[in-house]
């Protein structure tokens, strides 16, 4: 039988923080690598363009996510600086460990208005309910609404570049896109995708989609 090796835990890290530009709007969230089970803001220091605010947070602890809900910290144009002190947070089960150890420090800023742009969707031609699905350039999603009639969308806040949306067909009503069945030999629920669209720095764009109208067709079963 070999010997047991007694490998000590690793320390709490810090593995996702809020850096550079962040979104108007966005909740700031400091994620650890292990759970945390309370919080002590008296060892923090939160700073608003250089003006020190008071830094609640919330999270339905233990967690290992802890969200700054100050609403200073979602306006438009703001630069922000945290610092945490050692001790500011208590690791779940391991409360003698100091979370930080070290003091640490933390900068980022929100996009202005005028950094950001804002797309209105007029969705034509829907016959039956669906998924809209906004996209960016690298075809990550960005936001998602269900539509069941003609109507118009419109996403503020956008970052510049392209955008596209995606319309996942709801046949069933479930609210839920259906893959294909190949059981029961069912086609996956229609998915059609709009034109890209270029969005530039304090643009307004407005276009209109169409769908074509053979998307609400029912799939055959066979």
């Amino acid at each position: 039988v070999p010997r047991p090796r007694i490998r000590p835990a690793e320390k709490a890290a810090l593995t996702s923080k809020p850096m550079g530009k962040q979104l108007p709007g966005r909740v700031p969230e400091l994620v650890w690598s292990a759970p945390i089970s309370r919080v002590d803001t008296a060892l923090w220091l939160l700073e608003v363009d250089s003006i020190e605010i008071a830094c609640p947070a919330a999270a339905p602890w233990p967690s290992d996510r802890v969200e700054l809900t100050a609403p200073e910290l979602q306006r438009a144009g703001s630069e922000v600086r945290l610092t945490l002190l050692p001790g500011a947070l208590t690791r779940a089960g391991k409360e003698g460990e100091l979370v930080p150890e070290d003091t640490l420090e933390l900068v980022w800023s929100v996009h202005s208005a005028e950094a950001l742009s804002e797309w209105g969707l007029t969705l034509e031609g829907v016959q039956c309910g669906g998924l809209l699905e906004l996209t960016n350039a690298r075809g990550e999603r960005q936001d998602v609404v269900y539509v069941a009639s003609d109507t118009t969308v419109r996403w503020r806040g956008l970052l510049p570049g392209k955008h596209r949306a995606i319309w996942w067909g709801d046949l069933d009503g479930d609210e839920v896109w259906r893959d294909v069945d190949v059981a029961t030999w069912r086609e996956p629920e229609p998915v059609t995708r709009s034109e890209s669209v270029e969005l530039r720095a304090n643009w307004v764009v407005e276009t209109t989609w169409r769908l074509d109208s053979t998307a609400c067709a029912p799939r055959p079963v066979r």
